[in-house]
């Protein structure tokens, strides 16, 4: 079987970013990275499909995208 992943377009800041959802393999590969801002660079980087350092983003951004992203993996409190 195969199965697609959901993606969904934010506007962050004036511009239009696409998160995707993390795959497992992703999602397992996030756990095991040490340090907690190493491991919310790589989600991020992960689901925006990126290799930018997204540390150097502007923080309102970066926390803005991290809240979208857990959220849309379930990985927060907060119904899909």
């Amino acid at each position: 079987m195969k199965f697609s992943r959901r993606s969904e377009t934010l506007q962050i800041s004036g511009q239009d970013v696409i998160i995707t959802e993390l795959s497992a393999g992703e999602f397992e590969q996030v756990m095991q990275v040490e340090g907690e801002a190493a491991k919310l660079a790589l989600m991020l980087q992960l689901s925006l499909g990126t290799d930018e350092d997204v540390m150097t983003w502007p923080n309102s951004v970066v926390t803005q995208l991290t809240t979208a992203v857990m959220d849309f993996n379930g990985m927060t409190d907060s119904p899909n």
